[in-house]
């Protein structure tokens, strides 16, 4: 993951739990594996420079309205947040 450099900026401290989740979902199938650092990787793009551990059910609920209304499908948008929720549990787990 980059934190700068690239068109979307990610967090400093949201890259380093990206890094973190990709370690833990290790024994994970490689393309499980893949969607969820995908899915998460936009998470963390979506949130700009604010951490993850911040975030309020309103801006998940406001981002998932905007992935929805740029085309995402309601089954691309339940995988999105099956992978959200796997990674906000990762978090807790790691620094409750």
């Amino acid at each position: 993951m980059q934190a700068s450099g690239s068109a979307t900026s990610i967090n400093e401290s949201n890259v380093a739990l990206l890094d973190a989740f990709a370690l833990h979902l290790a024994t994970r199938a490689a393309h499980t594996r893949a969607a969820y650092l995908r899915d998460t990787a936009k998470l963390c793009a979506l949130c700009g420079d604010k951490s993850v551990k911040t975030l309020a059910r309103a801006e998940l609920a406001r981002f998932l309205a905007t992935l929805h209304g740029g085309g995402l499908s309601g089954r691309s948008l339940a995988r999105m947040l099956s992978a959200w929720r796997t990674f906000f549990r990762f978090v807790i787990e790691r620094d409750p």
